[in-house]
């Protein structure tokens, strides 16, 4: 099978932030199903660790991305990663401080 489509940039931060989001509705479903009793729905992971550890992720994409290759503009490629893991983030923060239900 050819995997050549995967060397386009921007379908492959599009993938990565879909997985990364996907392991953190995992993540988060499983810690409030962990720390739900009989009278609360659970906690949420706070926001500031989701941001965090994102905006982490992204780095080490854009990195990663600049090192195999595929870009050579490793401030561009962090600029994309970054914008495609803050929109998932903005929910989440406005979620932290009550902004939304």
């Amino acid at each position: 099978m050819n995997f050549d489509f995967l060397l386009n940039i921007n379908l492959l931060t599009f993938l990565l932030a879909f997985v990364v989001f996907g392991i953190w509705e995992l993540v988060k479903f499983i810690y409030r199903k962990k720390t739900a009793t009989a009278t609360d729905t659970g906690k949420e992971i706070d926001a500031r660790i989701i941001v965090s550890v994102n905006a982490g992720i992204a780095v080490i994409y854009a990195v990663l991305v600049v090192a195999a290759g595929l870009s050579t503009d490793v401030f561009a490629v962090l600029v994309n990663a970054s914008a495609v893991f803050a929109t998932g983030s903005y929910y989440d923060l406005l979620k932290a401080y009550n902004a939304v239900k």
